[in-house]
């Protein structure tokens, strides 16, 4: 990974037991203590609170709300605050012993970022403020970053990993949203995933995954692998769950949204529970999202769909996990919507297809 050989030892706990000869130790609960650049410091609640080098010197140490967000990172005398809209990261504000010298806002579809606000004090002490966009793949990770003159001031290239190749521009170091949309700890190289921390360069996680993952799934298994060890394909949105990056994308992407509109009825009360009634929900589902002309039934589903969730949530009829997984679903189908619109529109000689799929989702949007 990243250009460089490792050899790796594991045990059967999948836990990376020697990198190049370099023992790793863990803790009772599956959490890594030590590796060839780090010690780690855990919380009760398992979450990482302190990173030192291995002569004990402090990079950097965190505080995390009770759901277990993360609400602070401090290094030496700067501190970082997060704070979140439904645990989607929307302000990070930065002091350097306790005065305030930066606040940044983030703007998201779903799990993308879609860029960024930076207010940040200058050298005679004022503040000036920039809006800056990012340029995504259909991972999610930022390749670009553009100023409001749509200058680029930051680019980047990942393996499939997300080891940084390159990271060039004014603004390429300072800017933590990078690969598959993760907020990147510069100081210690790993990805804060919200339910764990990432390390790129072992492709795997610090803490064991709290799921067991599925007895029809073997590679879901290992609790400390990413992405089911398979990055090209796969995405893992906050360290807890990994699934197909192109799910996003036609017949599977409407049977799973029909799948969610489905449990979520079931447990409203609305219809019954059968694997006749599942299977006839997914196979519509997929049907109306393999075709074109089926976007308009999609954009109806999505708009009922999104209404039984804000039910759902109140009285909490899913767990809070399979909130999270519909909720990126339906939003990244929405906005896959608006974007195929938007296309037909400005494409000339496709008045056939723009009007099928227009008439129908327009009043949507």
């Amino acid at each position: 990974m990243n250009g460089e050989k490792a050899t790796f030892t594991y045990n059967d706990a999948n836990q990376i037991t020697t990198k190049n000869e370099t023992a790793y130790t863990y803790d009772a609960d599956g959490n890594l203590l030590q590796d060839e650049h780090y010690k780690y410091t855990y919380s009760d609640q398992q979450r990482l609170t302190k990173v030192t080098t291995l002569d004990d010197q402090t990079i950097a140490s965190y505080t995390y709300d009770e759901n277990g967000l993360r609400l602070t990172k401090t290094i030496g005398d700067k501190t970082h605050e997060y704070f979140y809209n439904d645990e989607v990261l929307e302000m990070e504000v930065v002091k350097v012993k306790d005065v305030v010298t930066e606040y940044r806002s983030y703007e998201w579809s779903g799990y993308t970022p879609l860029g960024m606000i930076i207010k940040k004090q200058n050298e005679s002490g004022t503040f000036e403020t920039n809006a800056y966009q990012f340029i995504t793949n259909h991972r999610g990770d930022v390749l670009s970053i553009r100023d409001s003159e749509d200058k680029e001031v930051a680019n980047y290239t990942y393996d499939a990993y997300g080891n940084e190749l390159t990271a060039t521009g004014d603004l390429a170091k300072a800017n933590p949203i990078r690969y598959a949309g993760y907020y990147y700890d510069e100081e210690t190289k790993n990805y804060y995933l919200q339910a764990r921390y990432y390390n790129p360069a072992n492709g795997a996680f610090l803490a064991l995954d709290p799921h067991p993952g599925d007895d029809d799934e073997p590679l879901s298994q290992n609790g400390y692998s990413y992405a089911n060890g398979n990055p090209v394909m796969n995405v893992d949105p906050d360290g807890e769950w990994a699934f197909l990056w192109w799910m996003a994308k036609g017949a599977l992407l409407g049977g799973f949204v029909s799948y969610i509109q489905y449990e979520v009825e079931v447990r409203l009360g609305i219809q019954k529970r059968s694997k006749s009634n599942a299977i006839a929900k997914v196979s519509f589902g997929a049907l109306s999202g393999a075709v074109l002309g089926g976007i308009g039934v999609s954009a109806r589903g999505i708009k009922h769909v999104k209404g039984l969730l804000k039910i759902a949530k109140k009285k909490k009829y899913l767990s809070k996990k399979e909130l999270k997984i519909a909720n990126y679903i339906i939003y990244g189908q929405y906005n896959l919507l608006k974007k195929v619109v938007n296309h037909f529109n400005t494409t000339p000689g496709k008045r056939s297809w723009k009007d099928v799929i227009y008439s129908n989702s327009k009043k949507y949007f």
